[in-house]
């Protein structure tokens, strides 16, 4: 934790899966309060499409976000390409609870799509929201660009070493429209051997998109993306 504040990094979103992973993140971040952590962590709360079939209580969610200072929902979102078919609609039905949720508390949200971005997006228009993430994003390019027209954010990770897709958007996206993320505990197969995500190879991140932007100064890209992540929090 005291590295990775001296590798410049003060503020964390630590996105949660289940009801299980929610209570376990809480307790890392009343733990960061009472003991007063160099870092802040900002826990997001949601259902992942990964765990949508398993059971929850959205009054054990609600409850949550009434007492966070700042509410965030994520991950949520839709999976067709690692979830099996016959729970897409039950994905599709926890997604849109969460969405309502997202609504009703006026809190941003953290986006996990793959193979299912024309359905997401679809479904994100018919919500108020003040802000969208989308992580990690693989989808077809027609998709991002549609993404970045509404204003979405897309967070970058180590993948950006090897993903095309994650390379265009890292190139081309407004850098108000980036941030960065590990996705941990994740693993890439990078050029120099294989790694686990955690929030100390954010400043690899930041330096391959200056690489990418060819022009873009490391200290901008940097003041940029601490003001994204600011407006984000707000």
């Amino acid at each position: 934790m005291i590295l990775w504040r001296k590798l410049g990094i003060a503020k964390i979103i630590a996105v949660t899966m289940d009801q299980k992973s929610i209570t376990h993140t809480l307790q890392i971040h009343d733990r960061s309060i009472k003991e007063s952590w160099p870092i802040t962590i900002f826990p997001a709360i949601g259902i992942h499409p990964w765990k949508a079939h398993k059971d929850y209580e959205i009054d054990f969610l609600l409850t949550v976000l009434n007492k966070l200072k700042k509410p965030i929902i994520g991950e949520i979102g839709l999976d067709h390409r690692f979830v099996p078919r016959k729970r897409w609609d039950m994905q599709a039905e926890v997604f849109e609870e969460m969405l309502c949720v997202a609504a009703k508390h006026s809190a941003p949200v953290t986006i996990h799509t793959k193979d299912a971005e024309v359905q997401v997006l679809d479904l994100l228009s018919s919500f108020d929201l003040p802000q969208v993430i989308l992580h990690w994003f693989t989808g077809p390019l027609t998709q991002a660009r549609s993404a970045l027209e509404r204003g979405y954010c897309f967070s970058i990770t180590p993948a950006i070493n090897y993903s095309h897709v994650l390379k265009y958007i890292a190139q081309n996206a407004p850098l108000e429209q980036l941030m960065l993320e590990s996705d941990g505990p994740m693993g890439y197969k990078l050029p120099f051997g294989k790694i686990i995500g955690t929030p100390g190879w954010i400043p690899m991140i930041a330096r391959r998109i200056c690489q990418l932007r060819e022009s873009e100064r490391f200290e901008d890209l940097v003041q940029t993306i601490e003001s994204n992540i600011t407006r984000f929090l707000e």
